[in-house]
């Protein structure tokens, strides 16, 4: 079975073998994937577009491994809240950043906490 994500091809497919009224294992076996593969696909939408669906998939493709930026403002708003003694996942949830983006900062010494 294939790792990869699902190409623009194969999305094609899943329509048409559903418009053709095959079941879902038989679609994961002619496309030679998962059955969890194609019930995750088929239920990300209430009707299944291909279209959509790849469209979905490259955005949430470019939303992996994005780069948080650090801007001087954040810089002192984290290092104020470590000060206060909030933790780095309270200080994401708060401010909506990553816990790792900070704690990446405080290991490269961008971000300051020291009293």
């Amino acid at each position: 079975m294939s790792t990869s994500t699902l190409s623009q091809f194969e999305r094609g497919a899943i329509y048409q073998l559903l418009k053709d009224s095959y079941s879902q294992n038989s679609i994961a076996k002619k496309l030679n994937r998962s059955k969890s593969t194609i019930s995750y696909e088929l239920h990300r939408m209430n009707k299944y577009d291909p279209i959509l669906a790849q469209s979905d998939a490259n955005y949430k493709r470019t939303m992996c491994e994005r780069k948080t930026t650090l801007t001087p403002k954040y810089a002192i708003i984290i290092s104020n809240h470590l000060r206060l003694t909030w933790s780095s996942e309270q200080i994401a949830l708060h401010f909506k950043l990553c816990t790792k983006s900070i704690y990446n900062w405080i290991d490269r010494e961008i971000i300051d906490f020291s009293s």
